[in-house]
């Protein structure tokens, strides 16, 4: 099963976070869409781009930043982020 992106092509952040999918080779499938308009997203509290389903407990995560280090966690292969942790203190400085 692969994860499903759902997002804009005009969201920085979604393209940002298909950008990382696709650089780490995570299988995924990207649904354009606008989430506050899609019924299959009524019963969400926020409806906010990019959101990423995972398919195997059907559980929707938010927030570009977030999901990309929950990704990092479960994923190993071709990792984002830099090996010391002084260069890792300025990435997540930098992306704040």
């Amino acid at each position: 099963m692969s994860l499903e992106l759902f997002g804009s092509n005009a969201s920085p952040y979604s393209c940002k976070l298909r950008g990382i999918l696709r650089y780490r080779h995570i299988p995924h499938q990207w649904r354009v869409c606008m989430p506050a308009l899609a019924p299959e997203f009524a019963d969400l509290k926020l409806k906010l781009m990019p959101m990423l389903r995972d398919p195997a407990n059907g559980e929707y995560l938010q927030e570009s930043t977030a999901i990309a280090l929950q990704l990092e966690q479960q994923f190993s292969e071709r990792s984002i982020m830099p090996p010391s942790a002084s260069e890792q203190f300025l990435c997540h400085l930098i992306e704040d």
